[in-house]
């Protein structure tokens, strides 16, 4: 049996999410969307992740960066994707933003959004949609499963 994976633990985070799924169902997906995907979809990038250690050497705090990108035919659809994500539909927000709780086999110490960016992607033939998306890294803390 593989060790669990962030990817899988931030899906599983996710698909928790009524916000979340009462947009994509469930059509999110490690790294790149399965040939049969369509938007509404989010996809889930592992991009670093630091081992902390303190200065008598015991280590044990993972600091990770995590690329999540929505995709959605529309700009707007895209913003309340995006907002699901970070809030869970709730104020104050439940959602990915601040997160802390035990995640499978994932204790989340804590989950901030860094930086979120806009994009577009032109699809190739005129009969395609073309899609709009937000890409946002997230800072996860979770302590390293041994």
């Amino acid at each position: 049996m593989s060790e669990p994976t962030l990817e899988q633990a931030v899906r599983a985070m996710l698909l928790s999410f009524d916000a979340v799924t009462d947009l994509v169902g469930q059509t999110i997906r490690p790294d790149i969307l399965d040939r049969a995907d369509n938007p509404p979809a989010i996809l889930i990038q592992v991009e670093d992740e630091i081992i902390a250690e303190d200065i008598e050497g015991r280590g044990g705090l993972v600091t990770a960066t995590v690329t999540i990108e929505v995709l959605h035919y529309t700009r707007l659809g895209s913003r309340q994707l995006e907002q699901a994500i970070r809030t869970n539909g709730t104020d104050p927000g439940t959602g990915l933003q601040g997160y802390v709780g035990l995640v499978g086999q994932f204790d989340v110490r804590g989950s901030s959004l860094a930086r979120r960016k806009p994009f577009f992607v032109e699809r190739q033939t005129d009969e395609d949609r073309d899609w709009y998306g937000i890409a946002c890294q997230y800072t996860i803390d979770y302590q390293e499963i041994t």
